[in-house]
Order: structure tokens, then sequence, then C-alpha cells
């Protein structure tokens, strides 16, 4: 218990300051020292560090860990899995570590990581047909999940499914637009000065 204790403090404070590498070698201490088998929180934030920097082979490890540990079908893991391999560029891996999980139950946190992920690497047939299925489901799509397929849909010229999407977050889902669903449902982006630019 102490050193998952010491593992906690020290990973919050990593993340907090984005010193990924520090919570990898943190984790590998842990590991290497302590008799503690790692648990589904320890291992879902070494994932997120994973996913910050693009370590796509720490990843892959982590995720045979995951699989030994019996952690893969852990929401908060899997999740994890999803957004690091996807953020690491491998979207077919996102998509089978989704798969494995979605067929078991309905969590909107899962299928809105999967989401976000297919709009992100701009596959909006795919971010649509996700968004479709969970309308199914009756599960809710965050804003920020509305932003990413929105923006996809503005970067890839599909106006009016921008606006489908636009109008179904302010009537079917009852959520105050931001600035940024504003912005991308117009195909527009604001630049770091702070101007606008239109794709």
């Amino acid at each position: 218990m102490v050193a998952r204790w010491i593992w906690c403090r020290g990973e919050s404070s990593f993340l907090k300051h984005g010193t990924n590498d520090d919570i990898i070698y943190l984790f590998n201490l842990f590991r290497s020292d302590c008799s503690e088998n790692s648990d589904e929180f320890i291992l879902a934030s070494i994932l997120n560090a994973c996913a910050n920097s693009a370590l796509i082979r720490q990843c892959r490890c982590i995720h045979s860990l995951v699989f030994r540990t019996e952690h893969s079908r852990r929401f908060c893991v899997a999740s994890a899995l999803v957004d690091a391999y996807a953020k690491c560029g491998d979207i077919a891996a996102a998509e089978s570590a989704f798969t494995a999980v979605s067929s078991e139950t309905d969590d909107d946190i899962l299928y809105n990581t999967m989401l976000t992920a297919y709009a992100n690497h701009g596959l909006i047939e795919e971010a649509l047909s996700l968004y479709q299925e969970m309308a199914n489901l009756q599960l809710a799509p965050t804003p920020a999940t509305f932003a990413a397929v929105i923006s996809a849909c503005s970067h890839l010229r599909l106006v009016e499914q921008g606006k489908l999407l636009f109008s179904s977050m302010l009537f079917e889902q009852g959520m105050n637009p931001t600035r940024a669903n504003y912005d991308r449902s117009s195909g527009t982006e604001r630049s770091p000065s702070g101007s606008k630019r239109r794709y």
C-alpha cells in the first residue's frame, strides 16, 4: 500500500507538470521494487503518459501488461488504451482495443474516446457511423466530442454533415455550444494570435 501511495503522489505531480518520461521511469521502478500488482488506475495513468508523448513502443508494452493482468475490460484502462493508440497514430490498434470491450458493454466514455479518435484522424464516415450507433444506444456525446467531429467535417468540406451535428448538439442533446463549436461549424478556427482563419 505504501508503494502504491508513493506512486499515486508521484504520478499526480508528474502528470500535472507534463513530465511524462518521469512517469514512465517511476512506473518501471514501481514494477521492479514492489511486489504489488499494477491496478487499473496505475495502468490508465501510464497509458495517458504514453499518449501525451506519442510513445507507441511503450504503449504496446503496457498493453501486453494490461492483457496479462486481466485489466483490458476495465473502462478506464480500455479508454486510455484507445486514446493512447490513437494519439500514437495507430488507429487500427485503437479500434481493436475499443471493439474488444464495446462488444460487452455500453460505456459512454469509451465510445466518446473512440469517436474523438476517428474524428482526429479524419475518418469522418467511421465517426458518423459510431455517432449513430451511440444514438441508438442512447449514449450522449460530450461537447469535446462534438467539437472534434464537427472540426473533421469542416476540414473535409462536409458542410451539411457538420450542420446536422451542430443541430443535434443543440436540439437533441440540449447542449450549449462553445466558441470552438461555432468556429468549427462555420469552417473557421482561431490561430494562436487569436485571429480567425478559414479552412
